[in-house]
């Protein structure tokens, strides 16, 4: 069971000849849901992952596929974390993929400014094709776009979904650890036009 308020998250992970790359997603309970973890864990796989056209793996490279969720009780902390397993779903975007720990960038903006309501999440496996000169060319950044969309259209304020909500989750306020932690609705995403790189990043480093 998940109550009103409850904080949860979701860990994708992308898997690939090269290794692994994961994308945490926070989210906020908005109505009392029985069997809250799995609830949203279907919703979520349903909207972002088996939807290709739409969803995270549309601006994904063919090379990476994802064949299971994770999802973390972060408050109150006391549920048992939910794992799915399901017939991989490969990436839909053609071409080889850039080095590893390149990245397309979306920025996550709530409605209260400070960096404890503000986040972000890097995409991994980017084809060599959608990018000229480290900048990502029209055709993916509506891609990128697509997703951000779909992202709000499900999980956003007036998002479909009515047990869940997109959000920013705050572990610290001030550089000291809050005792409980806080998660704000998500309001609007961002691209970022140039790739990133994320060398501190690497799974299984510092973890």
């Amino acid at each position: 069971m998940s109550d009103v308020g409850d904080i949860t998250q979701i860990i994708v992970r992308y898997l690939s000849d090269t290794g692994i790359k994961v994308n945490t997603f926070g989210f906020i309970c908005v109505t009392n849901v029985a069997n809250g973890l799995s609830n949203l864990e279907s919703a979520f796989r349903t909207a972002m992952i088996k939807n290709t056209s739409g969803g995270l793996l549309y601006a994904v490279s063919s090379f990476y596929s994802v064949d299971s969720l994770l999802v973390e009780d972060v408050k109150p902390g006391t549920a048992a974390s939910y794992e799915s397993s399901f017939t991989a779903v490969s990436g839909a975007d053609t071409g080889d993929p850039l080095p590893p720990q390149c990245a397309s960038v979306f920025s996550l903006r709530t409605g209260l400014k400070g960096r404890s309501y503000r986040g972000r999440f890097f995409l991994p496996a980017t084809s060599e094709t959608n990018q000229a000169n480290g900048a990502v060319i029209g055709a993916y950044t509506t891609k990128l776009n697509t997703i951000s969309a779909q992202l709000l259209a499900v999980f956003g304020p007036a998002g479909t979904n009515g047990d869940w909500r997109l959000g920013v989750i705050s572990r610290y306020l001030n550089k000291v650890q809050r005792t409980t932690p806080v998660c704000t609705q998500v309001t609007s995403i961002s691209i970022d036009p140039v790739l990133h790189t994320q060398r501190r990043r690497v799974y299984g480093v510092g973890m």
